[in-house]
């Protein structure tokens, strides 16, 4: 069995210590669940792991997936031009990936061209820094809905469970950005009422529930991590898992959570 299991990791990049300073210590229990995943997937020891990211250059009509011989990231546009990642990508898997989607009629791209964008580039220096060594495969989510996502993710499942080799698939996504009236975008009562729902359905692994959150509150709410979250369901629906949420809080008016989802013949183990 080749798919061992999939994470929620958000991305602030004031997680990163020496872009954060002070404000590592607001959000003590987002770094705490970040330093649990990143050691459980260092103890899995994926052949590759496949993130999907809200923040990377994708198209309106169609899942991009990225994967260059070799992916590297930055972190000069937060003021800290000096931590940087490198990372084999893992071309032949993107294309397996690409082919079983298409052979599902659903419309992909694949793309070898990209800068690695800060929702892959925080999760991942977590991991790194855990002592990982494994290629990437980098996924845009399309501008479609939530329920199209997940049909993505369920062939994403099907083929990393039927392909030789070890996978994780990790959703990087922040909740609601409308918590605090001192946050980035106000105030909006339906920020905390989408996080709710996120949290609950992270903390029992009840995914097919994140298709039912209501759609003027997932738009009032300015997140940027359901349609990652959406993929891993479908990715996770025929694999039997542990369901963990290790941590959730919004100390700066964005909600940050942090969740495992292990295979549960392996957790029993």
């Amino acid at each position: 069995m080749a798919f061992l299991g999939a994470f929620v990791m958000p991305h602030p990049p004031i997680a990163i210590p020496k872009i954060g300073q002070n404000n590592i210590k607001t959000m003590q229990a987002t770094i705490r669940g970040m330093q649990t995943i990143a050691a459980q997937v260092a103890t899995i020891k994926p052949d590759t792991i496949v993130i999907a990211s809200p923040h990377a250059k994708g198209y309106h009509d169609a899942l991009t997936l990225y994967s260059n011989h070799t992916m590297m990231g930055d972190f000069k546009a937060f003021g800290c031009s000096d931590i940087s990642l490198t990372c084999k990508g893992n071309d032949n898997l993107a294309k397996q990936l690409k082919t079983a989607l298409n052979d599902a009629g659903l419309q992909t791209i694949t793309k070898q061209d990209e800068f690695l964008d800060h929702g892959v580039s925080v999760p991942l220096y977590y991991v790194l820094k855990a002592g990982v060594t494994c290629r990437i495969v980098v996924i845009a989510p399309g501008g479609f809905d939530a329920s199209n996502h997940f049909d993505y993710g369920e062939v994403i499942g099907e083929t990393l469970r039927n392909i030789k080799g070890n996978y994780v698939f990790i959703a990087s996504g922040d909740l609601s950005h409308k918590l605090m009236a001192r946050g980035p975008y106000g105030y909006d009562p339906n920020g905390s009422v989408f996080d709710e729902h996120v949290t609950q359905a992270l903390k029992k692994g009840d995914f097919e529930s994140l298709l039912t959150i209501d759609q003027t509150t997932v738009y009032r709410a300015a997140q940027c991590g359901y349609h990652s979250f959406a993929l891993l369901g479908g990715v996770l629906k025929k694999t039997e898992i542990t369901a963990m949420l290790h941590s959730y809080e919004g100390p700066f008016g964005v909600g940050y959570a942090t969740a495992s989802f292990l295979r549960k013949d392996d957790t029993d183990a």
